[in-house]
């Protein structure tokens, strides 16, 4: 820079010193990242060092991305997940997705660690004769034993408190009077669904996305279980 009174200016009107604090690192850092942008923009030399045309990068050179501004001004952070492909994807971090606690998935994973866990030991750990009084079929009831069976057996009661609804989650006592593996479903579902429409007042783009699930999955399932 040229002058003591003269400062790059990054993203809009922040200043690189702003943005350094932002970021972390140091005016110099924050420097260096500028010229090596620059310099892997094909066509355009770097500024001072009179070169021509793009330097390719070292072999096995790989670029670290640094953090960017998402559409609606928050920080856009990548997240890696464990999906099968290996790959990450990219979400804006929205404030409301932190604070829901627990989400609708979660919510049916913990009824099902108790749910399945009781019929199996009324039946003495036998698959078929818990898989006909639940309505599954035998491969459904292996299936979703194998994905909620290392939950905690008190899942499903730390789960309901974490909803902190004003009206109470189901007993016990009422989810075994449904007896069917759908009909306890419903019965949470008619609770749950409920209780968070009206503690986001009634908004249903906020309900849903306090439990996970799409808009059109939340009004439909509770106008179902409405009208049951």
């Amino acid at each position: 820079m040229t002058g003591s009174s003269v400062q790059l200016t990054l993203v809009g009107r922040m200043k690189v010193v702003d943005f350094a604090q932002v970021l972390g690192m140091s005016i110099e850092q924050v420097v260096a990242l500028v010229v090596c942008a620059r310099e892997r923009v094909p066509g355009r030399a770097a500024a001072g060092r009179g070169l021509g045309s793009h330097r390719p990068a070292a072999p096995g050179h790989r670029s670290i991305p640094g953090p960017r501004l998402s559409p609606s001004g928050g920080m856009a952070v990548t997240r890696r997940t464990g999906s099968r492909g290996g790959g990450s994807t990219s979400a804006e971090v929205s404030p409301r997705s932190t604070v829901a606690g627990v989400t609708h998935r979660q919510v049916h994973e913990a009824v099902d660690r108790w749910l399945l866990a009781e019929a199996l030991e009324r039946h003495h750990g036998n698959i078929t004769h818990t898989a006909t009084e639940l309505g599954l079929s035998r491969k459904r009831m292996r299936e979703r034993w194998a994905e909620v069976r290392p939950l905690e057996p008190r899942a499903m009661t730390r789960v309901f408190k974490a909803i902190k609804a004003p009206v109470p989650a189901p007993s016990i006592e009422q989810l075994r009077a449904r007896v069917t593996h759908a009909g306890v479903h419903d019965e949470v579902d008619r609770w749950l669904l409920e209780q968070v429409f009206l503690q986001e007042s009634q908004n249903l783009t906020h309900a849903a996305q306090r439990l996970h699930v799409s808009r059109r999955y939340f009004r439909e399932r509770r106008a179902k279980l409405c009208s049951a």
